[in-house]
């Protein structure tokens, strides 16, 4: 056997292993499940920032509105009249405009604490106007609190996807940004690995309180991880779960905003840091491209057998690995064929999302210069 055989296979078991590796911390996010009965209800502030959410802010109403949990309040936060309209057409709903954005604050940032300063309750449950909840989501969401006094829970939501290229790109990203942040590890209080999705922030006031409220991370566009991070810090307990069958997210309806809202963010998931950049494009290309490269490298040089079978192994591989992905998404598992065409857009958003933040990030109609 020579070594450029010795090479494929020892290469082959490494990127079996990390895809295996990666696969098991996606599985062992646990899932929201309690015993614990609330005798009392605490009293829960829902709070939703909405601008430009007049598609979506009925549906997320209706379904908060659903929960199997009395003591409650919403608070809509509206940084526009038309998604003002559709909400103040709710009972039960404190609709509130949202005031001039303050210098150095972030928007979202700044709803939700006009939210939060308009709210009374011991727990605060801020969410996006594009998910709906399950009837029972908040109540195991609280009682789960309660039960293990912790400070921030988070969930993992699931993903409504009705675009072709949304279904195809969506839960690789997603998983991958799971895997980079190690997210079932936050619930592990001595570890420094945290994880917070700003879709489901549920604080204690209390805790929310200690941290600074949102004005601690008022210029942050991940603001969900910084504030997870503040938590922990604290001392507090964070916990993330699975909550593919509690919560489902209407992220983006097509190709066009899907691009748009991913190019604002991902470059500063890497800590804004140009060496992360190069060292994820380089492991993006290494682990997922250089094998399906290979593959028809290797079909028009005769010569290279060994490295079509090779290729070949690790191509029927990831097909599986990505299947399995999209099946618990509830995706048509055959996108999976299709795995290399994400990948690429992947590198392309990272790219982007490089030279979004170096001009200006530009989002809701508003632009923040975050490049120093």
């Amino acid at each position: 056997m020579d070594l450029f055989t010795l090479f494929l296979i020892a290469m082959g078991f490494v990127l079996i292993f990390i895809n295996l590796a990666s696969l098991y911390i996606f599985k062992i996010i646990p899932s929201l499940k309690t015993n614990y009965k609330l005798n009392n209800e605490p009293l829960v502030s829902i709070i939703i920032p909405a601008k430009y959410e007049k598609e979506n802010i009925e549906k997320c109403l209706s379904s908060i509105l659903s929960l199997e949990y009395s003591n409650k309040e919403i608070i809509v936060v509206a940084g526009d009249e038309e998604t003002k309209a559709v909400a103040e057409k709710f009972k039960n709903v404190k609709v509130i405009k949202e005031p001039p954005l303050p210098q150095g604050w972030i928007g979202k940032n700044w709803a939700c604490y006009i939210g939060y300063k308009n709210s009374k309750g011991d727990y605060l449950l801020f969410t996006d106007a594009d998910t709906i909840h399950s009837k029972e989501t908040l109540n195991l969401a609280v009682a789960k609190c309660e039960e293990e006094n912790i400070g921030l829970l988070t969930l993992v939501p699931g993903l409504i996807m009705e675009s072709k290229w949304v279904k195809s790109f969506l839960p690789i990203i997603g998983q991958f940004i799971v895997i980079y942040t190690l997210a079932p590890y936050t619930n592990k209080d001595n570890t420094k690995f945290v994880f917070g999705n700003g879709q489901f922030l549920l604080f204690k006031r209390s805790v929310y309180e200690k941290i600074g409220t949102h004005e601690a991370v008022k210029k942050d566009i991940i603001e969900d991880i910084h504030l997870a991070k503040l938590v922990k810090q604290n001392g507090y307990k964070v916990r993330v779960y699975n909550g593919l069958n509690l919560l489902r997210v209407r992220m983006y309806r097509n190709l066009k905003e899907m691009i748009q809202g991913w190019s604002k963010n991902l470059y500063l998931g890497l800590g804004a840091k140009i060496y992360y950049l190069i060292i994820a494009i380089l492991l993006l290309t290494i682990i997922y491209l250089f094998p399906f490269i290979t593959l028809f490298y290797s079909l028009f040089y005769y010569n290279y057998t060994n490295l079509f079978i090779w290729s070949l192994i690790i191509n029927i591989f990831y097909i599986f690995r990505f299947g399995i992905i999209y099946y618990k998404l509830n995706v048509n598992i055959n996108y999976a064929f299709q795995y290399f065409i994400s990948i690429i857009l992947f590198i392309y958003l990272l790219l982007r999302s490089y030279n979004m933040y170096k001009k200006g990030i530009i989002w809701k109609g508003r632009i923040y210069k975050l490049s120093t």
